[in-house]
C-alpha cells in the first residue's frame, strides 16, 4: 500500500485579515505551517546512508538569487538526520562508489499574492459599512467615498524530498523514483526572523516524523 500520511503543526493561526486590515496589523510569523508525508510501505529501518547536494535549487524557471541562509537550512536538515541514524555520504563517496539508500533533494518555490479592497476612515477611525447598490459607503445623512487599498507579498516554501532513485515508476515514458517522504514549510521570503522560522520549521518536520528514523535510533 503506498499510502501518505500527511501531519501538519500549524505554528498559529492564519491570520491574515485579522481586524482592520488597512491597519497593517498582518503577522506573517502567525501563518508559518509545517506538512510532512511518509509513504508507510517503505520499510526505513532498512535505510542507512544519503546524499544531498550542498545547494538548494529553486523550483520555477525565474533567474534567482541563491536562497539566503542555505547554508544553515542544509546543516540544520543534515543534523536532524543524523540524529535520526543517517549517514551523509559526499561526492567523494559516490565517485568512490558508494551507493547512497536515498537522496535528499532540497528545493524552494515562490509565490506572490495581491490583496485589496476599500476602506473609508472617516467613521470612528475605520467603519466599514453597509455597500449599497449603485452607490458607496452610506452613513445618513452624508457620504464620504471609500479609499482603495492594495498590498502585495510573496511567499516563500522550503521543500525536503527523500527519494531513492533504484524504486522507481515509469510515468508516460519517464523514470520517476519514489518519494519516501517530504517536508514543506513556509516563511522562506517573507516577515521577520526568517532564519530562525524556517529553522524551526526544519526541525518540525522532523518532530512530526518520527516513522522515518533507522534501525539504529
Amino acid at each position: 500500500m503506498n499510502r501518505a500520511l500527511l501531519a501538519i503543526a500549524g505554528f498559529g493561526v492564519l491570520a491574515f485579515m485579522e481586524g482592520c486590515y488597512p491597519d497593517n496589523s498582518l503577522t506573517v510569523s502567525q501563518a508559518d505551517n509545517v506538512l510532512t508525508g511518509y509513504n508507510d510501505s517503505v520499510n526505513f529501518q532498512s535505510l542507512h546512508t544519503y546524499y544531498m547536494p550542498d545547494t538548494i535549487v529553486w523550483r520555477d524557471t525565474t533567474t534567482h538569487n541563491p536562497v539566503a541562509n542555505q547554508d544553515a537550512y542544509l546543516a540544520e536538515i543534515a543534523r536532524q538526520m543524523q540524529a535520526f541514524g543517517y549517514q551523509r555520504l559526499t561526492v567523494a563517496d559516490t565517485v568512490g562508489g558508494k551507493v547512497p539508500d536515498v537522496d535528499m533533494f532540497v528545493s524552494a518555490s515562490e509565490q506572490s499574492f495581491l490583496l485589496g479592497g476599500w476602506y473609508n476612515p472617516w467613521y470612528g477611525g475605520g467603519w466599514y459599512g453597509p455597500w449599497y447598490p449603485g452607490g458607496g459607503w452610506w452613513y445618513p445623512p452624508y457620504y464620504y467615498p471609500p479609499i482603495p487599498w492594495y498590498s502585495e507579498y510573496k511567499t516563500g516554501t522550503l521543500i525536503m524530498e527523500m527519494v531513492n532513485p533504484n524504486d522507481y515508476d515509469i510515468i508516460k515514458g519517464d523514470t520517476v523514483g519514489r518519494v519516501y517522504w517530504n517536508g514543506a514549510l513556509n516563511g522562506l521570503l517573507e516577515g521577520s526572523n526568517i532564519k530562525t522560522r524556517v529553522l524551526d520549521g526544519i526541525a518540525q518536520a522532523f518532530k512530526q516524523s518520527p516513522e522515518i528514523k533507522t534501525s539504529s535510533k
